[in-house]
């Protein structure tokens, strides 16, 4: 063994000294083992040249076997010390320009390892399947005990050494202590509820009020933004606040209208959005599924159980439908009108913005105090949705610019508080191509994220504030903030309401006005008004005059028996005022079994085309015996609609085209 190691030993230092030589001479015209040319005419040349490679080959097998650098030294290692610094030498064909991390290995390392080589060489050479065997399971079991620290080491380089390089201009410590002795950033801690940082102070640190806050700024930027700190006399640490709860039901019912209940907090602290700030808008982004109509519909049943009056624009036309049953949700509710096709839609903006502009004229004119005009709400839901459409039909009616639909938008959302006119606004991702800009998405005080989400949602949301984690897959699990304050953005579960709740609270409101019933514009828009709209928000895409495509909503399917209210107006919640109201008093008895109920069954009996073209004619003639149910909507008997249409056609009355029978 021991003849075969020194063989092994000799033959490898000769073939790095041949090697080396070669090398010389093909790239250097010199050779790289000096002293092995010999001048011409020497005498004894020919014994000079194989006598001085033998010594070379000595020298190499002795440098080799204690473990001395086999080229030039390039490093101030000894045999047991390691080294510091790099010493002269110039690198060469096979050497760096700076000394490798093995130059500055001691010399008994080096061996070490060089004759653990040999070992394994001869090894692999007698019995080459147990070496095989041996060396493999030594290579398993040391992945098994280094890669673990290999992990540590990686999270310590990538996560923590950063954190700790930038605390040190706060702490005064020294940049090349290892950050273990003084920050604790356990692994996971973005994902463990339990987890806990810890920054141990230096002995002479004065913690004063402004580096505490800048520490807790930095930590908090870098390792969630929900973090609770506690600065103590020896250390500081942060910890996960606790997790909002998985279900939050709408506990609103005793608030007034503009404070409206969205979302529950940590520890059951209520984030409320009050819709008379400054900037009292709100809107929803998530993606498809991700809860945005449900959510949007808690602040318009609120608002309308309070007398507001809320329109709704629903590109998706089934959004506030019981997607199972197809019953009405916020749908043929008094006080709520949804548009669903573009016509309409783009109508009951106009409409809104029109409605606003009148009410700051009039009190601007002192003609009317601010008081004199109802609350109004707007929903827009899927607004990426909506604007693409309202863009494509202004092109397609040869306008030029922006449409104008998103000019009267961009109104509102500046001038609607004042004039009582408000915007909650349902949004895959609020990005400045919707917005149009940075202040006009400023406008939305009131922000929510719910479900799952990514880095360019949160960074149209929240700006540069700092991400906050949250399990997705909790359902209405989200985040609640306003605007982009980072003290101000909370870790949230949105408040929940049922469908069928949803649709009883919205139904306790008072009657709304008549001209809001008939779908007919606000009255105090005027022809002033509209010329002045006009010259703000340019021409809508509607050529008629306001009100007169606006949709009415659809009834619900045939094989679903839709929601009669009772003739007694259903109780309110016993948490809502703490009374229920008996039965109006005066109220006529109900509707029998055949009655004809809304005006879309009305016109469906009479053979009218469209519910527009009944209204219309019931508007210019009214029904004689037409009462109105708890929740507003007009119903006739049979022979009452008869006798009216029959009434008509004798007296000439024909009925409009498109609508009802001759």
């Amino acid at each position: 063994m021991v003849a075969e190691l020194a063989s092994a030993a000799a033959v490898l230092a000769a073939f790095t000294a041949g090697a080396r030589a070669l090398a010389g001479r093909a790239f250097g015209r010199t050779a790289r083992v000096p002293g092995l040319r010999v001048r011409r005419g020497y005498r004894g040349s020919w014994l000079a040249v194989p006598a001085r490679l033998a010594g070379r080959l000595v020298v190499l097998t002795a440098r080799f076997t204690v473990g001395a650098p086999l080229g030039s030294r390039r490093t101030d290692a000894t045999f047991l010390d390691a080294g510091t610094k790099p010493i002269g030498g110039v690198p060469g064909w096979f050497s760096r320009g700076e000394p490798g991390r093995w130059a500055y290995l001691p010399g008994w390392q080096r061996a070490a390892a060089r004759w653990a080589a040999v070992a394994v060489a001869v090894s692999v050479y007698a019995q080459p399947v147990w070496t095989g065997a041996a060396l493999g399971w030594l290579a398993l079991m040391t992945a098994g005990v280094l890669f673990p620290r290999w992990q540590r080491w990686r999270y310590v380089r990538k996560v923590v050494r950063p954190i700790y390089l930038q605390l040190c201009q706060y702490l005064g410590t020294d940049p090349g202590d290892s950050p273990a002795r003084w920050l604790t950033v356990p692994r996971g801690f973005a994902t463990d509820p339990d987890g806990k940082i810890t920054l141990a102070y230096p002995a002479t640190w004065n913690p004063d009020t402004a580096r505490q806050r800048s520490i807790d700024q930095l930590i908090r930027r870098h390792l969630g933004a929900d973090l609770v700190p506690a600065f103590g006399a020896f250390q500081a640490t942060w910890r996960h606040p606790p997790a909002p709860p998985a279900v939050a039901p709408f506990e609103g019912y005793e608030l007034p209208a503009h404070r409206v209940h969205l979302a529950t907090l940590a520890g059951g602290a209520k984030f409320i959005a009050d819709l008379q700030d400054e900037e009292p808008h709100l809107f929803v982004a998530a993606g498809t599924g991700g809860g945005k109509t449900a959510t949007v519909s808690v602040p318009a049943a609120h608002v309308r159980a309070h007398g507001w009056l809320v329109d709704i624009i629903d590109p998706k036309r089934r959004s506030y439908l019981d997607r199972k049953t197809g019953r009405d949700v916020l749908t043929n509710v008094p006080g709520i009108r949804v548009h669903t096709d573009i016509e309409a839609m783009l109508w009951a903006l106009e409409e809104f913005f029109l409605s606003m502009l009148g009410v700051n004229i009039a009190v601007g004119d002192r003609t009317a105090y601010p008081a004199a005009f109802p609350q109004r709400l707007l929903v827009i839901d899927e607004f990426g949705t909506f604007a693409s459409m309202a863009a494509r039909m202004w092109r397609r009616e040869h306008g030029t610019g922006p449409s104008p639909a998103l000019d009267q938008r961009r109104q509102i959302e500046w001038q609607g508080r004042q004039a009582g006119h408000r915007l909650a606004v349902a949004v895959h991702q609020p990005n400045l191509r919707l917005f149009g800009d940075s202040d006009s998405r400023a406008q939305y005080g009131y922000r929510l994220i719910t479900g799952a989400y990514s880095a360019s949602l949160w960074r149209m949301t929240f700006g540069h504030a700092p991400k906050i984690e949250w399990d997705a897959r909790i359902k209405g699990r989200g985040v609640a903030g306003i605007g982009e304050a980072e003290n101000l953005i909370h870790q949230a579960q949105l408040a929940w309401m049922p469908a069928t709740e949803r649709r009883r609270y919205a139904l306790t409101g008072p009657p709304p006005p008549d001209w809001f019933t008939n779908l007919d514009p606000a009255p105090w828009i005027d022809e002033h008004v509209i010329e002045e709209g006009r010259k703000l928000a340019g021409v809508s895409l509607v050529t008629v005059p306001p009100g007169r495509h606006a949709h009415v909503p659809a009834k619900t399917l045939s094989d679903v028996p839709p929601d009669v209210p009772p003739a007694v107006p259903a109780p309110r919640p016993a948490d809502w005022r703490g009374t229920s109201p008996g039965p109006a008093p005066g109220l006529a008895a109900g509707p029998g079994p055949d009655a004809i109920i809304g005006i879309p069954a009305a016109a469906a009996f009479l053979g009218y085309g469209k519910p527009e073209s009944f209204r219309r004619a019931r508007t210019r003639h009214p029904i004689p015996g037409e009462q109105r149910l708890p929740d507003g909507r007009p119903w006739w008997t049979p022979q009452a609609l008869r006798n009216w249409h029959a009434g008509r056609k004798i007296a000439g009355n024909r009925a409009p085209s498109g609508g009802g029978p001759d």
